[in-house]
């Protein structure tokens, strides 16, 4: 409740960043996380408006993933 009260949206990325002008979402993982209901609906709406959205679960992948970004 405490984040909902900052503005948080819960099912909204972790992290969003900018790729080529177009927005990425990025969501943080362990190796056991799940997806809630709400990420996987907010995933599926962003997938299908065109916005890529990465499940990250270990610092290799996020900095590979950055570097493309970047890059």
């Amino acid at each position: 409740m405490t984040l909902k009260a900052t503005g948080v949206v819960p099912g909204i990325p972790d992290m969003i960043c900018l790729y080529n002008g177009k927005p990425v979402g990025i969501e943080f993982k362990t190796n056991a996380g799940r997806t809630s209901p709400a990420q996987e609906q907010v995933h599926q709406v962003w997938q299908g408006a065109g916005i890529e959205v990465y499940l990250v679960r270990d610092e290799t992948t996020f900095q590979q993933l950055i570097k493309t970004i970047l890059s």
